[in-house]
């Protein structure tokens, strides 16, 4: 668990110029020096952010002095977050510093500051053919360069203000452009909008051209998102809705024509079968001699669950199955991870304490899709050891192959829905249930969302936080259980909101609900219940 006095105790923020023009030598010093504000940046420049976190930390987020909100990685193995920030063209020269925002792996959010830094603003240099008092001075030793400007011989041209302009923003702007900013088509830049345009354009067209109806109105929309009144893209999203429904319409046909073939052909293998039982109950009037069968082993269909598996592990040699849960909580409380090979040997171990040998019945491809559904995690792994087992029995196989592990896949990964407006919760939520519990998950920002992808997709379970704008969570629970009575819904509420929770549990059949902040041992254990019921 995390201590809260330790994580911005232990964070360090470094900031250099990765346009400036120093020795390699200069560039380590100033990265490592704790001198980091000696140095002035210029509009344009490049501002490395370099942090320290301990190692449960799950995101950290920096706020600039221009608004942008840039994601931090992390460095791979290490406990060390980068990322960079350009200082925006026309940005006022100051001190400034960057705000820090951190969350671990419980939800715990704190906040800090990074060293200051200065900005400074770019300077026009006009070259001017006028004589003036130094002219009449000693002359200086000659510059060493290939050419030299003096007031006798003046450029013929000199180059007004808005080119100097121009010259310092190419020599400043990247190379490859920065993404589009998140905000509204009246704040962008009207360059960025027009290359956002101009861009969703060329992909809808090809999209059109490639009868991916769906993708073209989305690139369309796009654009008169930015542009309202762009003519083109509303015609062109007129068509590919117009082409969509077309296609709808044609495989609704196609789906009904398959239907007709289908009952057809049902009716007359109903008249075959018919056929045939007038034809078996004509022979059945018939008398004959009855032939007393040689006795044999009992068939499976005839047998329980209890009695297959008896008769399953009597083959192998078996004594009892190998699988417990209770050795695995024993053996491995932290929940610790195991290599592929590790794996095996825990594996032989476990079929050698009940009289098996070696891997069997396992194969090598059998193994490897174990380790990969598990994620090396030996609790997991042994229970898809134990669904294996039970599926070899039930259809008297004695061979557990990688195709018959394949099928833990449909049954033994619950789909969750995370709906919150909180990116950061989202992101917490997804790390406890993947880890914790192996789950798939999916995400939704806002009540509108969550309630069109309940309609769209197949959930077995839905994380719903109380307080969502558009439509809050309450509302979203009530219209989803007209048409889902049974689908499991947990709350999720930081502002303790007891009265719609009691309510929602007692008329709206809510599942349960987590507060925050979280607790993974809480998360995993609300969840697993409500998916049993």
């Amino acid at each position: 668990m995390m201590r809260n006095w330790r994580l911005f105790l232990l964070v360090s923020c470094a900031v250099f110029l990765i346009l400036a023009p120093v020795a390699p030598a200069a560039q380590d010093q100033a990265l490592f020096s704790p001198r980091l504000s000696v140095r002035t940046y210029l509009p344009g420049d490049f501002v490395h952010l370099v942090v320290q976190a301990p190692v449960d930390t799950s995101q950290i987020t920096a706020t600039l002095p221009d608004g942008a909100v840039v994601n931090l990685i992390q460095d791979r193995r290490t406990n060390i977050w980068r990322g960079i920030w350009q200082v925006p063209d026309n940005f006022a020269k100051g001190t400034y510093s960057a705000d820090l925002t951190a969350v671990d792996v419980q939800g715990n959010v704190f906040s800090g500051q990074t060293d200051a830094f200065d900005v400074g603003e770019l300077k026009l240099i006009t070259l001017v053919g006028m004589a003036s008092p130094e002219v009449a001075a000693p002359p200086a030793p000659p510059p060493v360069l290939l050419e030299e400007i003096t007031a006798e011989v003046a450029p013929s041209r000199l180059p007004g203000e808005e080119e100097l302009i121009s010259l310092i923003k190419k020599i400043v702007t990247p190379l490859v452009p920065p993404p589009a900013p998140e905000a509204a088509p009246s704040e962008m830049a009207p360059e960025l909008r027009d290359r956002l345009v101009a861009s969703n354009m060329v992909a809808g067209r090809d999209a059109l051209q490639q009868g991916k109806y769906s993708e073209a109105a989305s690139f369309f929309r796009i654009v008169l998102y930015l542009v309202p009144d762009n003519k083109e893209a509303g015609q062109l999203l007129a068509q590919a809705q117009q082409q969509l429904a077309l296609q709808k319409k044609l495989q609704a046909a196609q789906h009904r024509r398959l239907y007709l073939m289908l009952a057809g052909g049902g009716f007359f293998v109903f008249a075959f079968l018919l056929a045939l039982f007038a034809l078996l109950y004509q022979l059945a009037r018939r008398p004959l001699v009855a032939v007393p069968a040689p006795p044999g082993p009992p068939q499976l269909g005839a047998l329980s669950e209890g009695e297959r598996q008896k008769l399953w592990f009597e083959k192998m040699g078996w004594k009892k199955g190998p699988f417990s849960a209770d050795v695995i909580q024993q053996l491995f409380p932290d929940g610790s991870r195991l290599e592929l090979e590790g794996l095996k040997n825990y594996l032989k171990v476990r079929i050698k304490e009940v009289g098996g040998q070696g891997l069997e019945p396992f194969t090598d491809s059998a193994l490897e899709k174990i380790f990969n559904l598990s994620k090396g995690d030996p609790a997991q792994a042994m229970k898809i050891c134990e669904w294996a087992l039970s599926q070899a029995g039930r259809r008297g196989e004695y061979i557990i192959s990688a195709e018959l592990v394949r099928g833990y896949e449909q049954v033994g990964s619950p789909r969750v829905l995370i709906a919150d407006d909180e990116e950061v919760i989202r992101s917490v939520l997804d790390t406890i249930l993947r880890r914790g519990g192996c789950y798939e998950t999916d995400f939704a920002a806002d009540g509108e969302e969550t309630l069109k992808k309940i309609k769209e997709n197949a959930y077995d379970l839905i994380l719903l936080d109380l307080d969502m704008p558009r439509m809050s969570g309450y509302d979203v629970l009530k219209e989803v259980r007209l048409f889902a009575p049974e689908l499991p819904i947990i709350f999720v509420t930081g502002k303790g909101e007891p009265q719609k929770v009691v309510e929602s549990l007692s008329q709206h059949n809510l599942d349960g609900y987590i507060e925050k902040p979280f607790v993974p041992e809480k998360v995993l254990d609300v969840v697993a219940r409500a998916l049993k019921k």
